[in-house]
């Protein structure tokens, strides 16, 4: 679902509800607006209002919930991956080749999270990982320093697999386009009400129009809050390419 297809449509249906308001109010007759029916039509416009909001509160909930899981997803990719180089400098000999599998498979887990264009597998990254383990496995430590090492490298790579699944292999999170459509419809019948009543004029329908713009704002971070890698709103990957020049610059 693209952010802006939802944040342009719902602009428009919101204001065409409003535009619809301004021009049923030109038929109505003077017994239509008397503060008795106002106040009933404001009733029922307060009801579909609240629903909204309701809705509109949970699902900016939910997205901001995923994005700082995703956020703290990264950040512990980033401490383990950290922990694992800065415990490969000690052992001896340099495992220099295994440092430099370690930050290529960084990298391209900072290209597929980032890069929408980016064409590597899941499965072949995940595979880099697998080898840098067996190359541990293979290890022949002499000394109980290395000894020592050795094991810790086995426990930081566990750890470094399972931020790397939770981070490759989970499903974005979409909004059903069958709510957007239905909160779109509630927006539109409370704009339609709110236009019913008031004066056509340059003040009233300006500030019609920034209230359907902020709330067609609200559904764009929802979806883009969803999307939390790419796209306007993102985890920013400064932490992710500390790492990796941390790694590749020692």
């Amino acid at each position: 679902m693209d952010s802006g297809e939802v944040t342009i449509g719902a602009f428009a249906v919101i204001c065409g509800g409003a535009a619809l308001g301004f021009l049923v109010r030109r038929f109505l007759r003077e017994h239509h607006l008397e503060p008795r029916t106002q106040d009933a039509v404001k009733v029922a416009t307060g009801v579909v209002a609240s629903m909204t909001a309701l809705v509109l509160g949970l699902l900016v909930a939910s997205a901001k919930g995923g994005f700082d899981t995703h956020a703290a997803e990264a950040r512990t990719f980033v401490i383990n991956v950290t922990l694992l180089d800065r415990s490969m400098r000690l052992y001896e000999p340099p495992l220099t080749d295994e440092r430099k599998e370690l930050a290529k498979f960084a990298a391209d887990i900072r290209d597929k999270l980032w890069n929408p264009q980016s064409t590597l597998g899941t499965n072949q990254i995940l595979h880099e990982l697998d080898h840098i383990r067996n190359r541990f496995r293979n290890l022949d430590p002499q000394t109980l320093q290395n000894k020592s090492l050795k094991g810790r490298y086995m426990s930081l790579s566990d750890t470094v697999v399972l931020a790397a699944n939770e981070l490759l292999l989970q499903e974005p999170v979409s909004v059903p386009i069958q709510l957007i459509v239905i909160v779109d419809i509630w927006l539109a019948i409370t704009f339609f009400a709110f236009a019913l009543f008031a004066p056509f004029n340059l003040v009233s329908a300006a500030s019609l129009a920034v209230g359907a713009a902020a709330v067609a704002l609200a559904l764009f971070m929802i979806v883009e809050m969803n999307a939390p890698f790419q796209g306007f709103i993102i985890v920013p990957p400064t932490t992710m390419d500390g790492a990796i020049s941390e790694i590749t610059g020692s």
